[in-house]
């Protein structure tokens, strides 16, 4: 009669021989957060594991090549990654000891590495282990780091460029920062915003379009909760849940309506419907996709390639809900490729069950699917790693 002993060594032995004929197991990987840039996507599973797929171009992806990925391919082998954010051809992380990686294009200094040189693989910024945040442009970077102090590099301004960590004033209580196309969005933790930059469509949202040069106070209100800075507009939600948008709406990306106003929108924020339950935002170049409370997906603007998930192609104005389900917690809306090309983008979102889905624009596999076909609805990515 066998004991529970014997019955333990006898499972212990059928694993080892499970595991001596076959080396390795594949297992899947939860998601934790993603973000897309111009064309390609970045992940990191709940694991801590970094994975990258899409376009390559000067090796924005951080697999050592510049060779397009149609599926996602794990970065290196560590698991201490925290942050993560995808610019138009670089991407910033920040692992779990604080520290500061970059790789990708970097002609305007936007990797902070003190140098002009494409990076195809993370480079370490600095030897700090004080980070806290970190946002990629189209060709610059905003951090934070733990003590609150606010840190700039790249160029948002023609002719013009830090290729290393720069600090902003000096103040230390900067919280939120979202960096946009060629202007930057901020909050501070008293929930004041702040914003600098290019502001030709009104983006930075102080009632002009004229270029801001150093961070500008956005109103009096000190109740904004978060904010996300797209190329042309930039969308934020306040502590009370209510939902705000200013900048280009030529594509009907603020959600207010088909282009009236100036210029074809807003240079100020104004208030997109009387909802007070929205949680999280992302704007792309020209569309805006956003979270609930109740964790149901809305999205509006171009759809071109299908960005919007509404399993059409035809352009929204205003906020519509995305299927039925209510189990989104996180999203990101990607970058489109040049002025003839602004309504093509795709967009990643993650569910409370870690699983990853994608939509839109495929044509350099940035879904992750193993296709370049464009999808007009969510579809699910499978990511595998081995153990």
């Amino acid at each position: 009669m066998h004991t529970d002993k014997n019955i333990g060594i006898i499972i212990i032995v059928i694993v080892l021989l499970l595991f001596s004929c076959n080396d390795t197991v594949d297992i899947p990987v939860l998601i934790e957060s993603v973000s897309t840039g111009r064309h390609h996507t970045i992940a990191i599973g709940t694991d801590g594991s970094l994975w990258a797929w899409g376009h390559n171009m000067y090796g924005k992806l951080g697999d050592g090549s510049i060779k397009n990925r149609l599926s996602p391919v794990r970065i290196g082998l560590k698991n201490e990654w925290k942050i993560v954010s995808a610019g138009d051809n670089h991407t910033v992380a920040i692992g779990t000891d604080g520290s500061l990686w970059a790789w990708g294009y970097n002609h305007y200094g936007q990797l902070g590495d003190d140098s002009r040189s494409d990076r195809y693989s993370p480079v370490r910024i600095g030897l700090e282990n004080n980070w806290q945040t970190v946002s990629a442009g189209g060709v610059h970077t905003v951090a934070i780091k733990t003590d609150g102090s606010l840190w700039r590099w790249g160029s948002i301004s023609a002719g013009t460029w830090d290729t290393s960590p720069v600090r902003i004033g000096l103040e230390n209580n900067w919280q939120i920062v979202s960096a946009g196309g060629s202007h930057i969005a901020v909050i501070k933790t008293d929930g004041s915003l702040w914003a600098w930059g290019y502001n030709t469509f009104g983006q930075i949202g102080d009632g002009s379009t004229n270029y801001v040069h150093s961070p500008v106070q956005i109103g009096t209100d000190n109740n904004w909760k978060t904010v996300s800075a797209g190329p042309y507009h930039t969308v934020a939600i306040k502590t009370d849940g209510s939902l705000w948008a200013w900048g280009a709406n030529m594509y009907g990306q603020l959600g207010i309506g088909d282009g009236d106003g100036f210029p074809y929108g807003s240079n100020s924020p104004v208030q997109i419907g009387a909802d007070n339950n929205w949680e999280k935002i992302s704007a792309g170049c020209t569309h805006t996709v956003a979270l609930k409370t109740d964790g149901s997906l809305w999205a509006w603007g171009a759809n071109n390639s299908g960005q919007l998930g509404d399993n059409s192609t035809e352009r929204h104005y205003f906020p519509v809900r995305i299927g039925i389900d209510c189990n989104w917690s996180t999203i990101s809306s990607g970058d489109g490729d040049s002025s003839s090309e602004r309504e093509y983008a795709h967009t990643i979102a993650v569910k409370t069950d870690g699983s990853l889905w994608t939509w839109g624009y495929n044509q350099f596999g940035q879904l992750g699917d193993g296709s370049i076909d464009d999808r007009h609805s969510p579809v699910r990515i499978e990511i595998w790693k081995k153990l």
